[in-house]
């Protein structure tokens, strides 16, 4: 088995084609990659009035995250700036343990 030299993984989403030679074997794939995306910070401080997370990427991956929580409410999200803002506000009574967990369900 062979690699192609490195190359960098796009910016956008894409089908890329994942080929594998071995002798005189060789078999085809096409994979659906989705670039990454980041949050604004591992922790979050939700006060009185909530926060915000801020969620930074391609915009058609922003577009396909979805969110669970944990102790908290987690209302609908918009996209500003190239961000997609989520508002998340605590459960009263506070519980001990509160998360927010954003998938790419891709």
């Amino acid at each position: 088995v062979t690699a192609s030299p490195s190359i960098p993984a796009p910016d956008s989403p894409s089908a890329l084609t994942l080929t594998v030679h071995s002798g005189e074997l060789r078999s085809s794939q096409v994979l659906n990659y989705l670039p990454p995306f980041l949050t604004s910070s591992s922790v979050l401080e939700v006060g009185p009035d909530g926060a915000i997370l801020k969620i930074s990427g391609h915009v058609e991956v922003l577009a396909q995250l979805t969110t669970k929580g944990e102790g908290v409410f987690i209302e609908s999200a918009w996209l500003e700036d190239g961000q997609l803002l989520i508002p998340v506000y605590l459960h009263s009574p506070i519980p001990s343990s509160c998360s927010v967990t954003v998938m790419n369900p891709g």
